[in-house]
């Protein structure tokens, strides 16, 4: 008998696997766990634009010509601070878009194909390509650079958007509308 079969046949097994499912549905159904993917996001709306900060000081040190200020933007490490933090960034974003895609399936048994859906997951597909341009901006690419700049860009607009359409879905949340 394979081990699967072995561990099915297991007296108990079934009554434990559907005793843990209807628990994390009952997590993921308390208003705290729903309320956990829009109170991440707003962190990382304000993250957004920290990063954004920094890549914006980094670019400045590459292109300035002030020897003074470019000694004091160095010595705060920006580009380094910059790459650490939107890799952060990025995994946290993708991790909270898919619980929050998990916590409304869990909740309502469906998802809603709409504008909040597909821009949270264009960001975080725009975010994965803006990093996987990392290695040609280490290496001096232009190209590459005015591309992930763009793109930050258009991440920060569907952040901002996304926090006009979250904040009616957090009032349907909360009873209010």
């Amino acid at each position: 008998m394979p081990l699967l079969g072995m561990v099915v046949a297991t007296p108990g097994f079934a009554e434990a696997a559907e005793t843990s499912e209807s628990t994390l549905k009952s997590l993921f159904k308390s208003l705290p766990l729903s309320l956990v993917h829009p109170m991440v996001m707003d962190g990382m709306l304000l993250t957004t634009f920290y990063v954004f900060y920094l890549g914006f000081r980094a670019r400045t040190l590459r292109t300035t010509s002030d020897k003074e200020l470019k000694l004091k933007i160095a010595r705060s490490k920006p580009g380094e601070r910059h790459y650490q933090l939107a890799s952060i960034l990025l995994a946290v974003m993708t991790v909270t878009t898919f619980e929050g895609m998990a916590n409304t399936y869990t909740r309502t048994g469906k998802l809603f194909p709409g504008p909040h859906l597909y821009i949270g997951l264009s960001t975080v597909a725009l975010m994965s390509v803006m990093a996987s341009l990392a290695p040609a901006m280490r290496q001096g690419s232009t190209t590459a650079r005015n591309v992930h700049f763009a793109l930050a860009f258009a991440v920060t607009g569907g952040f901002l958007w996304q926090l006009q359409s979250g904040f009616e879905i957090v009032l349907k949340l909360l009873g209010w509308k």
